[in-house]
């Protein structure tokens, strides 16, 4: 145990005036423990023993900041802020200063000093001390994490001594008697001196473990009895064991490289080699050959006369162990060929023809092996004894499957829907279903959108069809009115010059008749139609207006040039007067209807 050196204030005065003013050169720098004047300006104390039981860290020096590395590490108000080549390890000058002068206003609750920087971290727990002050008095560092100190009171507990302690039972906990590290006793009672471990229920002294720590590093760091490393590591940190994350010291340095010589001389009795025992020349009778089963010895190939072609010697260590090494059967059967044609086809025939089995009830199978079983006086040349297996139900083949479980964080409905009209919340789950009964939406609106067109222009073509239909049948009406009202109007005069004139506009209109007859209206009409149109006629020319019966009985006793000459006209008048407006009412102009009319002929 080191003793506490009580710091003199005019020290504290000096050191304080120095860290305002002057500043040492910025170089990193440790401080050997023999050098027992320089001490940490956070717990006052000087570099430590690696040996001693106050385990405070190196003691580092970096400018006008010196403190020891734990001490930095579990000040409450200090982070580390820069790298880990920057400051000490990472804390920054002006950070400790920082730090350093809010430990100025704390008391430490043990020796009631200032710059108590390290605060208990239990609930409702206000006590401050100095790091050393704190171990010395049975606090606990966690090396991990937040880096969290203990005071004695708030210390975890390890399982077994926290079972003790509700039982109220001493010296109830079955611990071994040695330490798994060190071999030697451990104490009566279990006290903060030793630790236990879950992973196989050993005990170690904490200074054992605390050196083996050191020693294999973060990464061979691992249970001495069972080799467990996760739970082993995770228990012993939670208690305070500091775990360096760095490769273990038998990795660095030379420790193994003289098992990386290979061994360079003969080692028989009597070396016959002129050069020496050391003398190796390849390919040549002198070449030394070392042991094939241990490799540790060797010897040259004429010393120990072996062949120059395939030189293979033992040494008299193993070959004494090789002989006396049981004799292990060697298994005579091979694996079945499945070839179509096998070379040994009819040896194994053979062989299988002469086997005799015998099953027993115990499932012991004896297979007897004969040259000629036929043979009944031959005895067997060899026997097997064999275990059957008992007769199983073959498992039906089972489909291995993805075990989708079903978490709580698929359920939760915090993803909008992409789609523009929708404003609904989904869950991970309902996603991709709610997405295609979108799709499945569109889709059908668009066939009934699609569906929807075409009995509209359907239905638009009904009604254009039906409205031409019934415009046709107004025309043709209107038409056959206008025709009744002009043959009504027309002057007998008019006819008279016509009938006069036919002879003659015959053959005027006889080229034009082919289109005349072509094109005219009545030829559209169906069959009823020409009869109503015909029967409309002759009622017309039985009025008296239309045509004086001198004149009909003058065309009918005319030849038949003029008869259908008469016809032709007719069809022409009929032609040209569909170009004639429609008559709205009884009171037309004549003038107008005569001019339309003389304009026929010409």
């Amino acid at each position: 145990m080191s003793t506490k050196v009580t710091p003199d204030p005019s020290i504290h005065s000096e050191s304080e005036s120095e860290m305002d003013t002057e500043e040492p050169p910025q170089e990193l720098k440790e401080i050997s423990h023999t050098e027992t004047d320089i001490v940490c300006k956070l717990c006052f104390r000087p570099a430590q023993d690696p040996e001693g039981t106050l385990k405070l860290g190196a003691l580092y020096q970096f400018g006008y900041c010196v403190a020891h590395l734990y001490c930095l590490m579990f000040s409450s108000g200090l982070d580390q802020n820069g790298e880990d080549e920057e400051g000490i390890n990472g804390f920054l000058p002006v950070d400790i200063v920082k730090e350093w002068r809010r430990g100025g206003k704390l008391n430490c609750v043990h020796c009631k000093k200032k710059y108590a920087t390290v605060g208990c971290v239990g609930k409702g727990c206000k006590k401050s001390y100095h790091l050393s002050c704190g171990l010395e008095n049975g606090s606990l560092q966690q090396f991990f994490g937040s880096f969290s100190s203990f005071c004695q009171a708030h210390r975890p507990v390890q399982a077994p001594l926290a079972k003790n302690k509700k039982t109220n039972l001493n010296n109830s906990i079955n611990m071994t008697e040695e330490c798994g590290v060190c071999l030697e006793d451990l104490e009566e009672k279990p006290s903060n001196s030793v630790l236990w471990t879950p992973c196989c229920g050993g005990w170690f002294h904490r200074s054992c473990v605390e050196r083996m720590a050191e020693t294999a590093g973060c990464h061979f760091f691992k249970c001495p009895l069972c080799n467990n490393s996760k739970e082993f590591s995770e228990e012993m940190q939670q208690f305070g064991i500091y775990l360096p994350d760095q490769d273990a010291q038998w990795e660095t340095g030379d420790a193994f490289d003289d098992q990386l010589q290979r061994h360079d001389r003969c080692d028989a009795e009597a070396c016959l080699c002129p050069s020496g025992p050391k003398y190796d020349e390849e390919d040549t009778i002198w070449e030394i050959m070392l042991c094939v089963c241990c490799g540790a010895q060797g010897i040259h190939i004429e010393c120990g006369n072996l062949d120059l072609t395939r030189p293979r010697w033992k040494c008299g260590f193993c070959r004494a162990v090789v002989a006396n090494l049981p004799n292990k059967p060697i298994p005579v059967f091979t694996r079945v060929k499945r070839s179509l044609d096998p070379p040994n086809k009819e040896f194994s025939r053979r062989v299988l023809e002469n086997l005799s089995f015998n099953v027993k009830k115990d499932f012991e199978i004896t297979i007897d092996m004969f040259k000629n079983r036929k043979n009944v006086k031959e005895r067997a040349i060899a026997t097997f004894q064999i275990t059957g297996m008992p007769a199983v139900d073959i498992p039906n083949p089972v489909k291995v499957q993805k075990d989708v479980s079903e978490k709580f964080e698929d359920k939760i409905k915090n993803i909008p829907c992409p789609f523009d009209e929708c404003t609904e919340l989904l869950s991970r789950q309902g996603f991709k279903e709610h997405c295609n009964q979108h799709r499945e939406g569109k889709e059908n609106e668009n066939e009934t959108e699609k569906d929807e067109e075409s009995l509209n222009i359907n239905k638009n073509e009904k009604e254009q069809t039906v409205q031409i239909t019934e415009t046709i049948v107004e025309e043709i009406l209107n038409r056959n009115k206008n025709e009744k009202d002009q043959t009504v109007q027309i002057p007998e005069t008019i006819m008279k010059e016509k009938n006069e004139n036919g002879i003659q506009n015959n053959e005027e209109s006889a080229p034009i008749e082919g289109f005349l007859e072509v094109v005219t209206p009545l030829k559209t009409l169906t069959p009823n139609k020409l009869m109503k149109s015909e029967t409309k006629a002759n009622n017309t020319s039985k009025t008296p207006l239309s045509e004086p019966p001198s004149k009909k009985r003058r065309t009918d006793n005319s030849g038949s040039k003029l008869s259908n000459s008469g016809e032709k006209q007719s069809s022409i008048l009929n032609f040209f007067q569909k170009f004639s407006p429609k008559v709205g009412s009884e009171k037309c102009s004549p003038k107008k209807q005569l001019q339309k009319v003389q304009v026929c002929p010409g």
